[in-house]
């Protein structure tokens, strides 16, 4: 390709994820530049290739103006589209979760706080991807879990207090408060209809708690950490500074 080429990732709803090069984006007078930049919603018309498609046009339907212009809103869109690009092989068609991550950049556009919707977003797209976390019942012994618990990303879910106490079963785990139980268990079974993010307000510990377990969880499922992880913490830190 040429130095002003560049390539995309295009999560599509009828053939999930596709790698696609735009020619000549990278020049000043491009048309195709401001319609191929992160987080637009568009029609793409592709020229199929022997290795890769080529973008040849582009209808535009959103940029997601009230996304872009918040710092984190749009770290937290990131970290969400690495999400998807991890768990989505690419050419297999997903129409759920395609609508489901529409509807969750359309929440995250138009909420103030960008973490209730992240976290549930990230739910959804994991339990649509088939890496649904357990957070109503043990996932050692099967046993309801509403109090405190542990929550380990190897088994998948959370670990009631007699199954924590074991020591193969607590290596790699991390507490959890029983306020945080509840906020996840609400979160996910939220994310599993087809309906907007509900409104909640989490604070403190139970926040803390809750983005621990959910990047402790993707970096689990996608066997590495996410690269976008590092700016979701700095956020985060930001914000109980200020409170």
């Amino acid at each position: 390709m040429g130095e002003h080429d560049k390539t995309i990732i295009l999560f599509t709803r009828d053939e999930g994820l596709v790698r696609a090069v735009v020619k000549g984006a990278r020049k000043p007078m491009s048309k195709l530049s401001s319609v191929t930049q992160p987080y637009t919603r568009a029609f793409f018309q592709l020229y199929r290739g022997r290795s890769m498609d080529r973008v040849t046009q582009v209808s535009l339907r959103t940029t997601h103006p009230g996304m872009a212009a918040e710092y984190g809103k749009m770290v937290y869109a990131g970290f969400l589209c690495e999400l998807v690009s991890g768990v989505v092989p690419e050419r297999e068609k997903n129409e759920g979760l395609f609508d489901f991550f529409s509807r969750v950049l359309r929440n995250l556009e138009e909420r103030d706080d960008p973490w209730p919707v992240a976290t549930w977003g990230a739910l959804g797209v994991l339990a649509r991807a088939g890496f649904a976390p357990s957070f109503s019942e043990c996932a050692a012994c099967g046993a309801p879990v509403s109090g405190d618990a542990l929550f380990s990303a190897e088994d998948g879910g959370l670990l009631c207090l007699k199954c924590g106490s074991k020591p193969a079963e607590r290596e790699g785990s991390i507490s959890v408060s029983a306020g945080t139980v509840r906020l996840l268990d609400m979160l996910a079974q939220s994310s599993a209809k087809d309906a907007d993010c509900p409104s909640l307000n989490a604070r403190g510990r139970v926040r803390e708690e809750a983005l621990s377990v959910l990047l402790r969880y993707i970096q689990g499922v996608l066997g590495r950490r996410p690269k976008s992880a590092s700016l979701v913490e700095s956020i985060e830190v930001e914000k109980r500074l200020k409170e």
